[in-house]
């Protein structure tokens, strides 16, 4: 939005900085947020019996007691990382390079499922309080996984609607039913005593391994099989296949 207000020379200039001053307000949104919530009884429950003896750091903890966690952490978030990092960072790239497409069609579609996100993620949420959680989690996986190979087909043929449909259907259907349900499935998978850091740092190793580095192999395949989009495409498919047979393994733990 503030590339489309902005020209090249102000948005290099001065207008990047926006968003990130402007996650001040949603920083402390959050902690009012936070302020205001209740710990869970399980917590309470593990600060009362706390015993006074020293106890090993709360991240050590749960890489012995939980390693595989941290592993599940990782395959469960591909679908999420790569569903919104190939819509929204390297298609951006290959459609403008290599299909001709305009550059804002891609700043729009971000802008697009940014907003929509806003409403999709509390219905899901809502979703997987009457259904489980698990069960949205792999559905969205499952549509995430059926959409890979039609997003780029559509670019092929560069379809503005069924580009515009097929992002909606990664970036805000696929990536959204697993996002909303993430955090509660993450935690159930360490102990009261250290979830919070075994969770934290699962989370981080994950955003670091499946997305960090999901633009630079997108691109890298794409070299490789001198621009032939179907690589891509497998590896999205691929990544949202394993978040879907991780849950599907999983024991479901949520509580009724």
């Amino acid at each position: 939005l503030i590339s489309m207000m902005t020209t090249d020379e102000q948005f290099l200039s001065w207008g990047w900085r926006i968003p990130f001053l402007f996650s001040i307000v949603l920083v402390l949104g959050a902690l009012w947020v936070r302020n205001g919530m209740e710990e869970s009884a399980e917590f309470e429950q593990q600060q009362h019996n706390q015993a006074a003896a020293k106890k090993r750091i709360p991240v050590i903890e749960a890489l012995l007691r939980h390693p595989g966690a941290f592993l599940k952490i990782i395959a469960l978030r591909l679908c999420e990382l790569l569903t919104m990092y190939i819509v929204t960072a390297f298609a951006l790239n290959y459609s403008t390079q290599n299909m001709g497409l305009p550059r804002e069609l891609f700043l729009n579609i971000g802008l697009l499922v940014g907003g929509l996100s806003c409403l999709t993620i509390p219905c899901f949420a809502w979703l997987a309080d009457r259904f489980g959680r698990r069960r949205v989690y792999i559905t969205g996986a499952l549509i995430g996984t059926l959409s890979a190979f039609p997003f780029f087909m559509a670019l092929e043929a560069q379809s503005i609607f069924w580009i515009v449909f097929f992002s909606i259907m990664l970036a805000n259907i696929a990536h959204d039913m697993v996002v909303c349900v993430q955090q509660p499935m993450f935690t159930e998978m360490f102990g009261a005593s250290y979830r919070y850091s075994g969770a934290g740092v699962g989370y981080q190793v994950a955003s670091v391994v499946g997305g960090g580095f999901t633009p630079f192999i997108a691109a890298a395949l794409i070299t490789y099989f001198a621009g032939n989009w179907h690589s891509v495409a497998i590896y999205l498919l691929a990544g949202c296949l394993i978040s879907a047979m991780t849950a599907l393994l999983m024991k479901d733990n949520q509580r009724a």
